[in-house]
């Protein structure tokens, strides 16, 4: 691979060596790929023919990335799934040897592959934010929470953040009840993250029949 090198070794000793890249010592430490050689002069100054030749040949190493599935700056409670480019194997600072990792922590995470040659890859580095998510609301009432049809009660959320009432989808403060629903209420933060959503049940009972 490259960055690795093949050492190429005479034996037994002579006096000069002459290797076919013209370098000259009696080892060579062969980094590129080729054909190398070696011609030898003993003592008594005689050479030999070219020695056989010995093909090196170094394989790239393979260069590893990695994709996600959507932001990498995503709110507490949420994931991303990195995934690597195709390869032999897979290696990630997390421990896992798939090629796709889920993740829900903010991070660097970094991954190394090899490919079929056994070469393994620099590291790919891929950065991750978690927003913090609100902390749970609450819904305070302003009156019973079960009373006559015709009745109502008013719902206040704690606020603080943007209000989300279920199943209505309004957006203001407080809202409302005059039916019979299990209503729910969820705030979102500056970075859109959503807190957990939080119920409050209204009965409103029937009025009896006319005599």
């Amino acid at each position: 691979c490259d960055g690795n090198a093949v050492n190429l070794n005479v034996t037994p000793a002579y006096d000069t060596y002459l290797w076919s890249d013209a370098s000259t010592s009696s080892s060579l430490s062969a980094t590129a790929s080729g054909s190398y050689s070696v011609v030898v002069t003993d003592g008594n100054g005689c050479t030999s023919l070219p020695s056989n030749t010995v093909v090196v040949t170094v394989n790239p190493l393979p260069v590893a990335t990695i994709t996600t599935n959507g932001p990498t700056t995503f709110c507490q409670g949420e994931s991303l799934t990195l995934t690597a480019n195709s390869a032999d194997s897979y290696y990630w600072s997390t421990g896992e040897t798939t090629q796709s990792i889920t993740i829900t922590a903010q991070n660097s995470y970094e991954l190394q592959i090899t490919d079929v040659n056994g070469c393994t890859s620099l590291l790919a580095i891929q950065n991750t934010s978690v927003y913090s998510k609100p902390s749970t609301p609450y819904i305070s009432a302003q009156g019973p929470t079960t009373f006559c049809q015709g009745g109502a009660t008013i719902l206040l959320g704690s606020g603080g953040y943007q209000n989300h009432w279920l199943p209505s989808g309004n957006v203001s403060p407080s809202i409302l009840a005059t039916t019979t629903e299990n209503v729910g209420y969820f705030v979102l933060n500056e970075d859109g993250c959503s807190s957990d959503t939080v119920y409050m049940s209204i009965t409103v009972n029937s009025l009896p029949a006319t005599p």
